[in-house]
């Protein structure tokens, strides 16, 4: 069975609190394999069956509706080769310290979208992700996160870090 990580919008942020055992549940009703959970923050790593990402996230979706009552969850589906193709992408260089954001998008962002870059906040399309590289902390950007959403569609963030260290852990060859 292929593995997959499933990254969901709105997990333990904004008073949304799911323990780690409650959000495996769902996936495991759903027939998926070896489910566990990285951090606390909505990523789930998998082994399901070969099917369309779309037909994934909306299983799961209707789900985690289903047993948690959670209607909001966006789910962005992930295999376990794009996993580790955004492990080895890096396209926005960076000082040391500085922090890459990783936006997981459900098809890959128009172009229209690097209109809303800014010197100190780049931004760089990927295949289904949009990175940004804020030169800061998040909340000290200028950039527009809200009209990049209603540009781009749903989005939930994690840093470069988060999902190389899952690459790392869940995918590597």
């Amino acid at each position: 069975m292929p593995r997959y990580a499933a990254f969901l919008r709105g997990i333990n942020v904004g008073g949304t609190r799911i323990a780690r055992d409650d959000l495996c549940a769902p996936f495991r009703a759903l027939g998926l394999e070896h489910v566990t959970t990285f951090r606390a923050s909505g990523n789930v790593i998998f082994d399901g069956p070969r099917e369309s990402a779309t037909k994934l996230a909306n299983r799961i979706e209707e789900r985690l509706a289903a047993d948690l009552g959670f209607t909001r969850a966006v789910t962005f589906i992930r295999t376990a080769a794009e996993m580790r193709a955004l492990a080895e992408d890096d396209p926005i260089p960076r000082e040391p310290r500085q922090k890459l954001h990783v936006m997981f998008c459900l098809r890959k962002p128009p172009a229209s979208v690097l209109e809303h870059a800014t010197p100190v906040d780049p931004l760089m399309i990927g295949k289904k992700e949009l990175y940004w590289g804020p030169a800061g902390r998040m909340t000290d950007s200028e950039i527009d996160l809200k009209a990049i959403e209603k540009l781009i569609g749903p989005t939930t963030m994690r840093t470069k870090d988060t999902v190389d260290q899952i690459a790392a852990r869940f995918f590597s060859t």
